[in-house]
């Protein structure tokens, strides 16, 4: 309907994530198109609208319910609200592995038999809309059609193009792909479930166990955000001091030492590609 950049700057819009409903609705009139709304109604004349009822870190987003019951308001379409998020994932404003590594899961009941056009605030690498898509299929549903407020930059294909597929299962074997989506509890291994951008996000990643090393990245940086007291956050250079200090005699643990080797050959890294950036200069 918009830009995510009108969609994030609008007044409204930090009210509404955290569950203010009227500053929600007063959002959607502000940016949802009614002409456009009217043609998905008359392309799908008998179609449920399912938002995604998501939990944010600041309170219940309350854009998407408001957006189905604008479009049911204005079309006569039926909106659905019986279907809500299970799980709750904190996934906005995080990267594509945070993302990947954390999924929401929906529960509730499908209508079997009707089709279904899903609604969301923003789409960003379309893993909600996309998991609430196949909770749809699972309770025998048909997903038709999906519409958002706004969009992040290279986000409005959501589905998987056959080029993306193609080049995904050339790349890695289309056997080993499938246990490595199964064994990370991704679309229980089903690589056409995975949206354009998340297929693209492991392509990217050039090798599965490089794809699995971000993965648990991320994992561990929510962990370690989770838990500041154990954490605390310190520069690299603190870090290596860290590690780096043990009373004379006592052997550093071979955990330690690896964490302490990665972070010293990274920082060795960064300094060589300064020198290449100055020399290209």
């Amino acid at each position: 309907m918009s830009s995510g950049v009108a969609l994030q700057n609008h007044p409204l819009h930090a009210l509404a994530k955290a569950g203010d409903m009227d500053a929600a609705a007063r959002l959607v009139l502000d940016l949802a198109k009614p002409d456009k709304i009217r043609m998905l109604a008359a392309q799908f004349p008998d179609a449920v609208i399912v938002p995604v009822h998501a939990q944010e870190a600041s309170g219940i987003n309350h854009i998407p319910r408001k957006f189905a019951d604008y479009i049911a308001h204005l079309t006569g379409l039926e909106a659905d609200t019986d279907v809500i998020q299970a799980t709750t994932v904190f996934r906005t404003g995080k990267g594509g592995w945070y993302r990947m590594a954390f999924r929401p899961e929906f529960d509730g009941p499908v209508r079997p038999g009707r089709e279904h056009i899903l609604v969301d605030d923003c789409v960003t690498g379309g893993g909600s809309l996309s998991e609430l898509r196949q909770h749809i299929i699972r309770g025998g549903g048909n997903v038709v059609a999906m519409s958002t407020i706004g969009y992040a930059q290279f986000s409005t294909n959501i589905a998987l193009t056959e080029n993306t597929r193609n080049a995904l299962t050339i790349r890695y074997n289309g056997k080993l792909l499938y246990d490595w989506l199964q064994q990370h509890n991704i679309y229980n291994g089903e690589v056409g479930a995975l949206t354009e951008s998340e297929a693209r996000l492991i392509y990217n990643a050039k090798s599965l166990n490089t794809a699995t090393e971000r993965l648990s990245e991320a994992k561990q940086q929510e962990f370690a955000a989770s838990q500041p007291e154990l954490f605390p956050k310190r520069s690299r250079q603190e870090e290596i001091e860290a590690l780096s200090a043990h009373r004379v005699g006592e052997e550093i643990s071979k955990d330690r030492q690896a964490v302490l080797d990665l972070l010293m050959a990274a920082d060795r890294e960064d300094h060589a590609k300064g020198n290449d950036n100055e020399h290209s200069r």
